[in-house]
């Protein structure tokens, strides 16, 4: 159809044209057509519709858009591929943030969805192992304070190895320190490092930060760590902190600081001493492998921690010295010692005995709501004891008594010098309420200061 139509808009073709140009051929009769189709003379142009089916038109345009879409899946296909090798090239995804483990010792904790179990991560000497796309990394210097920029090594099961470039800021850091609680008073400390233009609040209480962008608060833990203890007891406070960088809202946390104290039981003399004598003994025990320190001056301890010295007092007067245990990786454990030496016992005692109370009866009921009384008891030694450095006396009273025997167990802190059958005079205060040796019988308790032969 389309030569035919081709050759009646007048395009020769061979072995057609005319044998004798310029002779007239005999006409022919040409073959009945139906009137739709007439031939258009030979001057007439082609309609869309004959262009569309013409050599070179209809069929190269269609050829044109297969090379278009055959040229565009080409370009597709080399991207997915060059996507696919830049995957396989470059580091997975990877997310850092800093924090810190139980002992306040930094790491990055690391995200890495794409990252299979047990790829392994590496920076600076440490390596840690990803489970469920995440890993913790030990860093082995903490981060400066403002921007850090780290490269992280990565290493698949698959044996790949790729470098991750991250950007780490760190705008503050908060941590607890025991260091000042070697310190006299001890302390424990909020140390705060920071961005310049943060500001800082601990405990309450506002901290000041230096040109180098550090500052400290300080808590007095004296009375936590003072008195009487034969185990080791924790020390534990919770500071409260807000941190507001410059630009940021506050953000808040807490610092917990948690430490045991040294165990210390100080024998001898007690809590207070009242002697005429240049000396007195020291005695007592702490834990194993630690030390002892009275006014800064060492103490020798012996391998179980039991410490006995002979301590001076050069001058009369009264004075407070105080006992410091110490170990490692404990607070210290404080014990003061109220000593005070006289020029004589005698006068002191007289003293002493113008505010005591001097009857049994007087203390021999509701013992207890009496403890901290102030006595000078007079009587009979019924029986001795001593045990180290301290000494136990069984006293019968005199004065005040009405159903005898009257007793007092008198408690010294130090080794008596008083025989059984000896008539004494104990100088101390009421500590509570002992079995007697009655059944059901309650007996005072006195902790003695100091004893003198009883006037005839």
């Amino acid at each position: 159809m389309a030569s035919e139509k081709a050759t009646r808009l007048g395009v020769a073709v061979p072995g057609i044209a005319p044998l004798h140009p310029g002779v007239a051929k005999p006409p022919s009769t040409p073959p009945p057509t139906a009137p739709s189709q007439a031939p258009r003379p030979a001057s007439a142009e082609p309609t869309t519709e004959d262009l569309a089916v013409l050599p070179g038109h209809g069929k190269k345009r269609g050829t044109r858009w297969l090379w278009v879409l055959l040229v565009l899946a080409a370009m597709l296909l080399a991207g997915v591929a060059a996507f696919a090798i830049f995957m396989l090239r470059t580091a997975p995804p990877l997310d850092a943030r800093v924090g810190v483990d139980v002992q306040g010792r930094e790491q990055l904790q690391l995200s890495c969805p794409r990252c299979d179990n047990g790829s392994v991560a590496g920076l600076g000497g440490a390596r840690a192992k990803f489970s469920g796309g995440r890993a913790v990394l030990a860093l082995v210097q903490p981060l400066k304070i403002g921007n850090n920029e780290l490269a992280i090594d990565l290493e698949t099961r698959a044996g790949r190895s790729y470098r991750a470039e991250l950007h780490v800021p760190v705008e503050y850091r908060v941590r607890g320190d025991f260091g000042a609680l070697g310190e006299t008073p001890p302390r424990l400390a909020v140390r705060v490092e920071a961005v310049t233009g943060t500001a800082v609040i601990v405990d309450g209480k506002a901290v000041a930060l230096g040109p180098d962008g550090t500052g400290k608060h300080l808590v007095d833990v004296s009375k936590e760590l003072t008195g009487p203890a034969a185990r080791v007891e924790t020390l534990e406070r919770k500071l409260v902190y807000s941190i507001t960088p410059p630009g940021s809202p506050p953000q808040v946390g807490d610092v917990v600081l948690r430490l045991g104290i040294a165990a210390l039981i100080v024998d001898a003399p007690g809590s207070r001493v009242v002697t005429d004598s240049a000396t007195f003994m020291l005695a007592g025990r702490t834990l194993k492998g630690g030390s002892i320190h009275v006014e800064g001056r060492p103490i020798t301890v012996d391998p179980q921690g039991r410490f006995a010295q002979l301590m001076n007092v050069s001058a009369a007067g009264r004075t407070t010295i105080m006992v410091r245990a110490s170990a490692p990786n404990h607070a210290p454990r404080l014990f003061p010692i109220d000593v005070e030496r006289v020029a004589s016992l005698k006068a002191t005692a007289k003293t002493f005995g113008e505010k005591a109370a001097d009857s049994y009866s007087a203390i021999a009921s509701e013992i207890p709501a009496k403890r901290g009384w102030a006595v000078a008891l007079s009587g009979r030694v019924s029986d001795v004891r001593s045990e180290g450095h301290t000494s136990v006396i069984l006293l019968e009273v005199n004065k005040g008594c009405s159903n005898k025997p009257c007793l007092a167990r008198l408690f010294q802190r130090a080794r008596t010098t008083v025989s059984q059958g000896d008539r004494v005079t104990a100088y101390g205060h009421v500590n509570g309420a002992v079995d007697g040796p009655r059944a059901g019988e309650k007996i005072p308790e006195i902790l003695v200061e100091f004893i003198l032969p009883a006037e005839p």
